[in-house]
């Protein structure tokens, strides 16, 4: 049997559930990162619209830091064992920076709606942290109702049900 609140009871029951949500720890605190998003669509859906108004450095904020990369996931990565951690850095930040000054090229100052994210080349698991990569981004132009899929982000970074972009598409 279904209940239903009323008056009391009801306000009763939305401030305890504000009470619980309120004392929960917060997202950046549970995932480690910086200006996290609760979701890949969020993050994704940030990214359009700073591109959309141009916003570098909104773009350039989304993205892992450095302290991040290095201390949530490096040395987890087979990479590590291949090459140092300051020249793969230093690779992600000149293609990401390439990468955004194409993306404004091509799509700043449109207003394009998330329709749907799906990652080609899957998902990697490494402890707490799961990298979604080739994300195939596709989006509706509110001018026309044109649909397509864009070149935005390449990885999305994942913890603790935080999300960030590691890196944009070259």
């Amino acid at each position: 049997m279904r209940r239903i609140l009323t008056g009391s009871a009801a306000f009763f029951s939305l401030g305890l559930a504000a009470l619980l949500v309120g004392c929960g720890e917060s997202l950046e605190a549970r995932s480690g990162l910086e200006g996290a998003f609760p979701s890949d669509t969020a993050a994704i859906q940030a990214a359009l619209e700073a591109v959309e108004v141009e916003d570098r450095d909104a773009l350039e904020g989304m993205l892992l830091t450095r302290d991040e990369h290095r201390t949530l996931v490096w040395d987890s990565l087979p990479e590590k064992n291949y090459f140092s951690f300051d020249y793969v850095r230093l690779l992600n930040e000149k293609n990401s920076k390439k990468a955004i000054t194409r993306a404004l090229e091509r799509y700043g100052g449109q207003d394009l709606e998330l329709v749907g994210i799906e990652y080609e080349k899957g998902t990697e698991t490494y402890g707490d942290v799961t990298l979604h990569r080739g994300a195939q981004i596709r989006v509706r132009r509110s001018s026309d109702g044109e649909e397509g899929e864009i070149a935005l982000v390449d990885v999305l970074f994942e913890r603790n049900g935080g999300w960030k972009l590691m890196n944009y598409v070259e």
